[in-house]
């Protein structure tokens, strides 16, 4: 990824795109702003794409680099701060010594990502951040690719930015209007645009249990719960590295921001996690994790494996007492096998899931405040607006006007 990542870099440079020597996220993310404003499409379309693989490049790195500091905080040296000046310029802590585990992270995050990144580029906002890691843009970019008649990406672009925001008329019209032009071939666009291979493994597990191919649902399930906490885990701890970054700017600006604030955002980001992840091709599906468990020990059930579909069963039920279906799978197992409930817990990497996502609900309701950052508003242009389309065999477009 990082060769490709540098031959942009070069295809960039090419074209004339001014983005320096030294290319930023802010910097990459405006050049590509402005050419869509000046109506210069392909190098809106390379300088989006270039930010989208420095982002990437950068959100690597950084789950690199939290995963290894949360394993050894002092790997790169101890940190070192002046108490006393601290204490003065930020009422309100109490005890200081509290701040110190978070800033320890902060040096060995910086001290890791440095090894990737200069300075310069390490140095980005949290407003740029949300925007590659919420596709706010996604739906400018379908556009550009629309006017250089690429109509193929333009779909692909638009149905990722609908599989999180269904609710924004403009993306559920283009979906609309690109489901016409491509009829069934429609189903490669769904497929190159999922935002998770949760969702891949999701969807064939449950075709698996449609047609009865229990093998196939107990192993496509089995990796789609892999996937899921690998995916949520990998969400969490790029959000982890955002107030670790503010805490480090508290003590070397003495600005005074509310620790409070910091945790917020941490949260905020990582609420949004659990949500994007349980959004598959623009359908929340509420507690996705029982779902998968209410499918996989029916399958489980039918390869006559008893105990393994039990603990599917009552790790469900775990997940939502509420949950009528759960209760009576397992009231189902209790009936129907010689199963001894005494000797089953339900599966704790699961049910850890929930209940650090419902802690975290509730303490997200104080730390929410008015300072935190807006979202971006959405951006783009209707796909029908292009007028009379044709495909090529290629699959791209030409504008017949």
């Amino acid at each position: 990824s990082t060769l490709v990542f540098y031959i942009q870099l070069l295809e960039i440079e090419r074209e004339g795109i001014a983005i320096g020597s030294e290319p930023t996220l802010a910097r990459v993310y405006e050049t590509a702003n402005n050419n869509y404003e000046a109506q210069k499409w392909r190098n809106a379309v390379n300088a989006y794409e270039f930010g989208i693989n420095l982002f990437r490049e950068f959100e690597n790195k950084t789950v690199e680099c939290v995963r290894q500091c949360n394993k050894n905080a002092s790997i790169y040296g101890i940190v070192e701060i002046d108490i006393a000046l601290l204490k003065s310029s930020i009422p309100g802590y109490g005890n200081i010594q509290n701040l110190l585990p978070d800033l320890q992270k902060s040096k060995c995050l910086q001290s890791c990502r440095s090894h990737s990144f200069t300075n310069k580029q390490l140095d980005v906002s949290y407003t740029i951040l949300d925007n590659f890691f919420s596709k706010h843009f996604y739906l400018s970019l379908q556009w550009a690719y629309n006017k250089i008649g690429n109509q193929y990406n333009a779909a692909v672009y638009n149905q990722m930015y609908y599989n999180m925001y269904p609710d924004v008329n403009m993306s559920r019209q283009n979906k609309q209007y690109y489901e016409r032009e491509y009829g069934t071939d429609y189903k490669s666009v769904r497929n190159k645009a999922l935002n998770y291979m949760t969702h891949y493994y999701f969807q064939t597990g449950i075709e698996a249990y449609h047609s009865s191919q229990w093998d196939v649902c107990i192993e496509d399930i089995n990796l789609a719960l892999h996937q899921y906490k690998e995916d949520l885990e990998r969400c969490r701890d790029f959000c982890s590295a955002f107030p670790i970054s503010k805490a480090s700017a508290v003590v070397s600006q003495y600005t005074g921001i509310h620790l409070a604030q910091i945790e917020g955002l941490e949260m905020q980001c990582k609420s949004e996690c659990l949500y994007k992840i349980e959004m598959v091709e623009g359908e929340k599906i509420k507690n996705l994790l029982g779902i998968l468990l209410g499918y996989i020990h029916v399958c489980y059930y039918q390869k006559g494996q008893i105990e393994e579909g039990y603990r599917a069963a009552i790790t469900w039920r775990a997940m939502d007492f509420s949950d009528a279906n759960a209760e009576s799978a397992v009231n189902f197992y209790h009936k129907q096998t010689n199963i001894v409930p005494t000797k089953y817990e339900p599966m704790e990497e699961y049910v850890k899931i929930k209940e650090r996502h419902e802690i975290e609900a509730r303490l997200l309701t104080f730390y929410l405040t008015e300072s935190f950052p807006k979202k971006q508003g959405v951006r783009g242009e209707y796909a029908s607006d292009m007028g009379n389309l044709k495909k090529t065999s290629q699959g791209k477009i030409r504008d017949e006007l």
